[in-house]
């Protein structure tokens, strides 16, 4: 099992912007994957502004998959090139493979984050 993460930190001045785009941004990936797809805010640390969109995959040919549907969506393309002005920089990707415990890819997290999300 596979936890793979993207993130990026976004630029002050646009939490209305923001709000609305990661809710769009994680609803389209959702859409043309089929993954459940889930975004994080930091709060109350250093690392205020910064989004993390994560999900699990039983296997990498499952994220490769994925990254293939995404890089030939045209919707999807205009969807990151249209957000990518309320980045403060790149975003960061990260991969990680869990050793130990059972993961339930289907729980939903719990959230009082004032981020949208289901």
């Amino acid at each position: 099992m596979y936890l793979f993460t993207r993130s990026g930190r976004f630029a002050p001045g646009s939490t209305r912007d923001v709000v609305s785009y990661v809710g769009e941004v994680t609803e389209k990936v959702r859409q043309e994957t089929g993954l459940s797809v889930d975004a994080w805010s930091s709060m109350f640390s250093p690392d205020l502004g910064t989004v993390v969109w994560a999900v699990f995959a039983e296997d990498l040919a499952v994220l490769e998959q994925a990254n293939d549907k995404l890089a030939t969506s045209d919707s999807y393309i205009d969807l990151v090139d249209r957000g990518a002005k309320l980045f403060a920089g790149s975003a960061s990707d990260s991969l990680a493979q869990v050793i130990a415990g059972e993961i339930d890819p289907e729980a939903r997290p719990r959230s009082t984050s004032p981020w949208p999300g289901p």
